[in-house]
């Protein structure tokens, strides 16, 4: 690509990504099979996901440290109800 990635961009990658995520999912439990590579590694397209946050974090200038320790925080609070 030749232009630089707007905001807009940056964002429909990452829902790209967790569509490749969603159809690895299903695809290793056997619930989607399909011939796409891109669904071969779920794992992969979770790491991805992670990188078009962390780099939309910076074209947003987001203190991602503080913005973090508030999500921990949340997350802290709510550990263990994820599981049941």
């Amino acid at each position: 690509m030749n232009r630089k990635w707007l905001e807009q961009d940056r964002l429909l990658s990452i829902l790209r990504q967790l569509a490749d995520v969603s159809g690895g999912i299903q695809k290793e439990k056997g619930i989607f099979p399909h011939s796409n590579q891109v669904y071969d590694d779920p794992n992969h397209r979770i790491a991805a996901t992670i990188a078009d946050l962390l780099i939309l974090c910076e074209m947003r200038k987001l203190d991602l440290e503080k913005e973090l320790k508030k999500v921990l925080a949340w997350y802290q609070d709510q550990k263990g109800k994820f599981s049941k």
